[in-house]
């Protein structure tokens, strides 16, 4: 793709700025992640605090003791062995 007027510009200034285009296009790839991440974090968020609005823990709560005492088990039975 032939580059635009404006973009030969930018990529001269930033030339004799001293400064790498690469450098730049990575740093603008980096924000639009993090942007991204914080929008889907946000999100995640929400949904799950909409969700514990109007569900209980129980079945959570039953499925974290019956993992522990499967785990306690395989610790007792030496199937596992801590570090």
């Amino acid at each position: 793709a032939a580059m635009t007027d404006k973009q030969s510009a930018l990529c001269a200034w930033l030339s004799r700025s001293g400064v790498d285009a690469q450098t730049v296009a990575e740093e603008v790839y980096k924000a639009t992640l993090r942007v991204s991440n914080a929008r889907a974090g946000s999100s995640a968020i929400a949904w799950l605090m909409r969700f514990l609005t109007t569900h209980h823990f129980v079945g959570f709560a039953i499925y974290r003791i019956v993992l522990g005492l499967a785990l306690f088990g395989a610790l007792a039975a030496g199937l596992l062995v801590p570090r």
